[in-house]
């Protein structure tokens, strides 16, 4: 195996480190989350967004750090700039639909759609209309492929009623916020995927029957310190949960049988037995964990036979010596984890790939490497240094 070490004491600067964009998104996000907000922001009003996956990543970021973005660029947004951004997911849609394509009396048609998420609020109502039309008039032209839509906010689902979907025969996601609680999802619409903002989990009277995407998250607005939710009243179709920091985990749920990916922030110390216990109990179906501000001391990793990618984040007391039981992991991250014990590891036998954030290759020595492994990425960004083996 061939070391490359690349050394820059420069300031960090994407523009010359594009070897860097070749790293998987979510590695990205895990790393950029450790820059200052005010960073990601310049580096957003750079020409960086031509890059669609630094783009997605920088955007990702800024959109979760509750920095409104009215406007991207004159050069690809001529017609209408949309309202603040609050969505975790809004920054990778809204660059799907800034593509080059085809141009219409409102601007382009893209080429695809994949995903279309706006959060508006009553003033913004008009631009709503807008939108939908500049929407509507792509798919009448049909090069647009649209499987997902949606559109919600601080509007009372009573004042939308869903007929906007109408012209959309394949809707199958919906992100709501703020408004789901005490709500009942009616009609045609299969939801299978929900966004969900949260002060207080007992609001929720009934979640879609066919939901297999989570994400739980407290409101941005809430003074509320403690949001408490039950993983036993969650629904057993979940593919994904995703349940962000500051949320109280009240027990450790229950065997979903679909349930393959898997994030948790975290954060209070009498979670961490809840998601252990939560986790065993999911260990033969899940292929992707996360793992953020949690110590692993107690935890046995032999019984994960199916995880095929792990991520830890800000974690301690990693059981290196363990993690020769994940028979099937791909890929392993690390990063901002306490790493000095990892002279003990003992690798998954069809390792190919490893993460290291930050870090120098003298973590190197004394890592006897299985033959499957194909890169080490260790990335340093305070000092801009990258060692890949």
């Amino acid at each position: 195996m061939v070391c490359n070490f690349l050394i820059n004491k420069n300031p960090f600067n994407f523009k010359q480190k594009k070897q860097l964009i070749d790293l998987p998104v979510e590695i990205w996000i895990m790393i950029l989350r450790l820059v200052p907000l005010n960073e990601l922001k310049n580096l957003w009003s750079q020409e960086i967004v031509l890059n669609s996956k630094l783009a997605y990543v920088i955007g990702y970021l800024l959109v979760n750090g509750d920095i409104h973005i009215y406007k991207i660029s004159s050069k690809y947004w001529s017609y209408f700039e949309p309202p603040c951004l609050k969505a975790p997911l809004a920054a990778k849609e809204y660059f799907n639909i800034l593509r080059f394509g085809k141009r219409n009396n409102l601007g382009f048609i893209p080429k695809s759609i994949t995903v279309i998420f706006f959060l508006f609020t009553r003033k913004c109502y008009s631009k709503l209309k807008i939108f939908l039309e500049f929407i509507y008039s792509c798919i009448n032209v049909g090069s647009v492929n649209s499987e997902i839509v949606l559109v919600n906010g601080n509007l009372k689902l009573s004042q939308l009623q869903f007929d906007f979907v109408k012209p959309f025969q394949r809707v199958y996601q919906l992100y709501l916020f703020k408004v789901y609680s005490n709500t009942k999802i009616t009609g045609n619409i299969s939801i299978t995927d929900l966004v969900l903002e949260v002060d207080n989990q007992k609001n929720i009277t009934q979640y879609p029957k066919q939901l297999k995407y989570l994400k739980i998250s407290p409101k941005s607005n809430t003074h509320q310190k403690d949001i408490h939710i039950s993983l036993n009243t969650l629904p057993f179709t979940l593919v994904h949960l995703k349940i962000d920091q500051n949320i109280n985990i009240l027990d450790s749920g229950r065997e979903f049988p679909k349930l393959e990916y898997f994030e948790c922030s975290v954060q209070q110390t009498n979670n961490h037995y809840h998601v252990y216990e939560f986790l065993l109990k999911n260990s033969l179906t899940l292929k992707h964990i996360r793992l953020e501000y949690n110590s692993l001391e107690d935890y046995s990793f032999s019984r994960f036979r199916e995880l095929r990618v792990l991520n830890l984040v800000k974690c301690s007391n990693i059981p290196f010596h363990d993690l020769n039981g994940l028979h099937k992991l791909r890929r392993l991250s690390l990063i901002g984890c306490d790493i000095s014990s990892i002279n003990n590891m003992n690798f998954p036998p069809k390792l190919k790939e490893i993460y290291i954030s930050p870090g120098n290759r003298d973590i190197l020595q004394g890592l006897v490497l299985p033959n499957s492994l194909k890169s080490i990425t260790i990335i340093d960004v305070e000092h801009a240094v990258i060692t890949r083996a």
